[in-house]
């Protein structure tokens, strides 16, 4: 090892000679691959960056560059946050020396300079990734914070291209790895980038290594320098914002200040270069072949995707239509105008699970949406409601061994579905979905229509729909107005109602159509009125058709009211001695609804007496008696 040592010094020495006949604009072009010499090896380049570090004229001009540029861009420049084409690489750790001179002239325009950081993150990242020489503790960071912070950055000059592909999520001490946008460990950082040897200067314009009270090297692992010096405080998806976000954070309602804060975007923005917006014919034809009448409509909807990711289309669209007719392949430029990344598919049982990293889309496909039964047509419709519109602005996202994180909620929801009356569900009401329907087959399109369509987007045409849809004039279409209501969507209303909703409002005009009713009651009247052998008596009171109920009900004109007194009781009431949901007509205000469900409570308690009253008077004249008549004690 100490030969090894003693090679390495000897290499360096005859290097560093080198360089100084060179001189240091030489010597940085070099560094920076601009200058060959067929006497340099690779080693020389990394000897070239720590020359550089060093020779006084390197730095004086490097701190001439500084000046002209001003404290603040410099700043962010070593921050990792600012990719600045007058500073490179080898001037890095002479732009730190310049930071630290201004601070110590009292010339730093932020009072509470970043360097202060918490020196805990060292003491509890120190068990899981100290390297073989003596990692900083906490106290070291306490007593030579002020040489650490300046040692640090210096370090990293040499290998900040590999430093700056990632940031540290400090919320769950996990690295974020830009490119991917995905989480590593630190022990995977570690394992990629060395650790960094710190040394400070020797007074000589030269280097000695930043000890700590044993005498040792300080040396900082990688993960413990992203945890100082590329810290972010959250993380979120937000199109049109740059991948870091400072001194904004983001809550349930939105975007709030705060300042010394930084947030990761997660969104990755496209890359598809736009072609030749006036020679989009073929996909032109193929949307209006497929959907004639709704084509305007779908057009400016995926216009605003590429033209405004960051805003909301406050509803979606389903497209219907058999196998084999080309909605996929209608929406295949656009997925691509988006970025792949940021166009999710998800199917219905999926998008009603627990995880949905899905909502991190511009737009989202819900793929082929086919009846799942009563109770999951309702509970997809319910679940989509908070998806198809805004507000809300933020949602939850919950993804597999991640933390939980906050999202803008600007994703543009896409049904497709080969079935109309078993398909969705949706009421007469609805305001959150457009419906295009097609009434093509398979058969009327050949497979020398696929492979030309095909063809054609994939040797450019793929990016003139992108040129199209980015010009559009869209400027008359109101992403925030209810859609209008197609043929096709009535045609879905229509097949949603089933024949229990008819049978449910006669047994309603039957009552009287009262101002608040029970399911109790219902069956009641149902077995008075067409029978307790009746198919519609029998579905009432199945109890997998419970939950359906509700939102008959609901297309009879009446809607649940919570108690709000007893809500650990899931917000029932109690009428008749028994816990019970009471549904009243959802035209009435609150308070003549509250009024509703009390006379309902009344008429249920008087009820109950009564039976009561009537079977205690029944069972006191079958008691048997005692031969003088009075009756025998049970």
């Amino acid at each position: 090892m100490a030969h090894n040592d003693s090679a390495l010094q000897q290499r360096r020495d005859a290097a560093w000679a080198k360089f100084a006949r060179l001189g240091h604009a030489k010597v940085r072009a070099m560094s920076r691959n601009d200058y060959y010499d067929e006497d340099l090896d690779a080693d020389d380049v990394t000897f070239a960056i720590e020359w550089l570090i060093n020779d006084p004229e390197a730095i004086a001009a490097v701190y001439a560059k500084c000046d002209k540029l001003g404290y603040e861009r410099v700043q962010a420049m070593v921050d990792g946050f600012s990719h600045d084409d007058e500073l490179y690489e080898d001037e890095e750790a002479a732009a730190c020396r310049w930071l630290l001179q201004r601070r110590r002239n009292g010339n730093d325009p932020d009072e509470a300079s970043e360097s202060e950081v918490d020196a805990e993150t060292d003491t509890a990242e120190s068990e899981e990734t100290k390297p073989e020489s003596d990692t900083a503790t906490a106290a070291e960071c306490g007593a030579l914070e002020s040489e650490i912070d300046a040692a640090a950055r210096v370090a990293a000059g040499g290998i900040f291209k590999k430093l700056e592909r990632f940031v540290g999520y400090l919320p769950a001490h996990t690295y974020i790895y830009i490119p991917t946008r995905e989480p590593w460990p630190g022990s995977s950082v570690n394992s990629q980038i060395p650790p960094l040897k710190l040394f400070k200067p020797d007074g000589t314009g030269g280097q000695t290594p930043l000890l700590n009270d044993k005498g040792k090297q300080i040396v900082m692992a990688a993960n413990v320098w992203l945890d100082r010096y590329r810290p972010v405080q959250q993380m979120t998806w937000a199109p049109g914002l740059e991948f870091i976000i400072k001194n904004r954070l983001v809550a349930e309602g939105g975007w709030f200040e705060q300042q010394g804060a930084t947030c990761f975007n997660l969104y990755k923005p496209p890359t598809i270069t736009p072609g030749d917006a006036n020679d989009v014919k073929p996909w032109l034809d193929h949307v209006y072949k497929i959907y004639p009448n709704d084509a305007v409509h779908i057009i400016n909807c995926l216009a605003h995707r590429i033209q405004y990711p960051q805003d909301k289309i406050n509803h979606g669209i389903v497209l219907g239509g058999l196998q084999g007719i080309g909605k996929d392949t209608m929406l295949e430029p656009v997925k691509r105008g988006v970025g792949p990344w940021n166009f999710e598919e998800v199917s219905p049982i999926a998008l009603v699970g627990r995880f949905n990293g899905f909502l991190k889309a511009v737009i989202l496909r819900v793929n082929e949406a086919h009846d799942l039964g009563d109770v999951n047509r309702f509970q997809l419709y319910e679940h989509l409601k908070p998806f198809l519109a805004a507000p809300p602005d933020v949602l939850p996202v919950d993804e597999k061994n991640l933390r939980e994180h906050k999202v803008l909620n600007v994703c543009f929801i896409i049904i497709t579905t080969n079935h109309k009356t078993d398909g969705i569900y949706l009421p007469a009401d609805d305001r959150r979905h457009y419906v295009a329907w097609s009434d093509l087959k398979k058969e009327d399109f050949s497979e020398e229509y696929w492979n030309t369509l095909w063809g054609w987007y994939d040797s450019g045409g793929d990016r003139n729909v992108v040129a199209f849809l980015k010009a559009r004039d869209i400027t008359a279409f109101n992403a925030k107005a209810p859609p209008p209501k197609t043929e096709a969507f009535w045609a879905i209303v229509n097949s949603s109602r089933a024949p229990e909703e008819g049978e449910l409002k006669d047994i309603l005009d039957n009552l009287g159509n009262p101002a608040a009713v029970t399911i109790g009651m219902l069956t009641n009247a149902a077995a008075e009125t067409v029978g307790d052998e009746s198919e519609f008596h029998r579905w009432i009171i199945d109890r997998k058709n419970r939950r359906a109920i509700p939102h008959r009900l609901e297309q009879c004109g009446y809607v649940p009211v919570r108690n709000t007194g007893a809500l650990d009781d899931g917000g029932l009431w109690k009428a008749g001695g028994k816990r019970c949901a009471i549904y009243a007509k959802s035209e009435l205000s609150i308070v003549d609804q509250i009024r509703a469900v009390h006379l309902v409570q009344a008429v249920l308690d008087d009820d109950a007496k009564r039976e009561k009253n009537a079977y205690e008077n029944f069972s006191e004249k079958a008691r048997p008696r005692s031969p003088n008549g009075k009756p025998s004690r049970p």
